[in-house]
């Protein structure tokens, strides 16, 4: 608004100062403040920082234990590093018994398979050595085969006796009399082909000509 004066050459008009702004009610960038708080007790403050510390320490032994380096800065919290770390650990376990398992029964298998060639070899090494015949033979089921070739020579010896009471013990070196086929050839050639059967038949048949021509 203007005021009008009277002045040396006449009337003038001399504008009105402008008027100051109005203060606002809550000056800018200075929100209002939020009633205020009430703050947690201390004994409550307390209590909640010793458990933090409890479980930090916690966590810091079992990391220890596992290799574990914790990263405090990743998004995995302690919890789920040691996590990750039980988890590759219960693995690598599983992994390694399957592994043991598997070669535990090789062994095995290994050791019958061992166990059971040495038998069948020292039954047939019983069976030429003491002219025994497989009916002979299935009376030394379940032998160990150290000890077969013992029991072998006394069944045969019982065999013997029992087949020529009273007659002298044949000599195996005695061939067959009469100009018969050469039986001794005749084992040696089925000797050398691996024909057990054939062997044992052969001897048995050359003993029986020992006792029948005495």
């Amino acid at each position: 608004m203007s005021t009008e004066i009277v002045g040396e050459h006449g009337p003038e008009v001399v504008p009105a100062e402008p008027a100051a702004p109005a203060a606002p009610a809550t000056p800018p960038g200075d929100p209002a403040k939020s009633p205020e708080q009430p703050s947690a007790k201390p004994e409550i403050i307390a209590e909640r920082d010793r458990e933090r510390e409890k479980r930090q320490q916690l966590e810091s032994m079992l990391a220890q234990s596992l290799g574990v380096e914790l990263n405090t800065g990743g998004k995995e919290s302690h919890f789920e590093q040691i996590s990750a770390r039980l988890t590759k650990l219960k693995e690598f376990e599983d992994a390694q018994l399957t592994e043991q398992q598997r070669l535990e029964k090789e062994r095995d298998e290994a050791r019958e398979t061992a166990a059971t060639t040495a038998r069948q070899a020292a039954l047939y090494k019983a069976a030429i050595d003491h002219s025994l015949g497989a009916e002979d033979l299935e009376l030394l089921e379940g032998v160990p085969a150290d000890q077969i070739d013992a029991r072998a020579k006394r069944l045969s010896e019982r065999l013997a006796a029992s087949r020529a009471p009273g007659t002298p013990k044949p000599d195996p070196t005695q061939g067959p009399r009469g100009g018969g086929i050469d039986i001794d050839a005749q084992i040696a050639e089925a000797q050398k082909a691996g024909d057990f059967r054939k062997v044992i038949s052969l001897q048995n048949q050359k003993l029986t000509n020992q006792v029948t021509n005495q």
